[in-house]
């Protein structure tokens, strides 16, 4: 499961980038044990009965777009409760802030901007190639 193995003292966020909702406040109770398995360390996630219950639901996410490849069309992405440019992994500021793995069913045009996407929540615990929370089934809403 990627996750950042020492991260320091995370200082809060920018609120006013921030993207609140009851499903990201559900999200942000995940959290992390380490265990050896096969001789490896590895860092499990431990789902809060909250993200158990929304497990196989279809669920709406407002955040901004992480491209995990670059290009100008994104079918394969992270949402996050923050922009690009405060992400931990991406824009280098200090904190890591609450990632989904989103599997689009058609690709989106790349956007700086909040979007709102919809889709069906998997629980992932052992799976080294995606991360803990994924939206599979995805579709784009568009926001008027």
């Amino acid at each position: 499961i990627p996750v950042a193995t020492h991260t320091p003292y995370q200082p809060p966020h920018e609120l006013h980038n921030m993207i609140t909702s009851e499903e990201w406040t559900k999200i942000c109770s995940l959290h992390y044990k380490t265990d050896t398995i096969n001789g490896q360390l590895w860092h499990i996630p431990v789902f809060s009965s909250e993200i158990k219950e929304m497990e196989g639901s279809t669920i709406q996410l407002k955040g901004y777009l992480i491209p995990i490849q670059a290009g100008k069309y994104q079918q394969h992405f992270l949402i996050s409760v923050l922009p690009f440019d405060k992400c931990y992994y991406c824009g280098k500021a200090p904190g890591v802030p609450e990632m989904v793995e989103v599997e689009m069913n058609s690709p989106i045009h790349y956007t700086d901007r909040v979007i709102t996407v919809s889709g069906i929540l998997q629980l992932n615990e052992l799976d080294e190639e995606h991360y803990a929370l994924r939206l599979v089934g995805t579709e784009y809403i568009e926001v008027k």
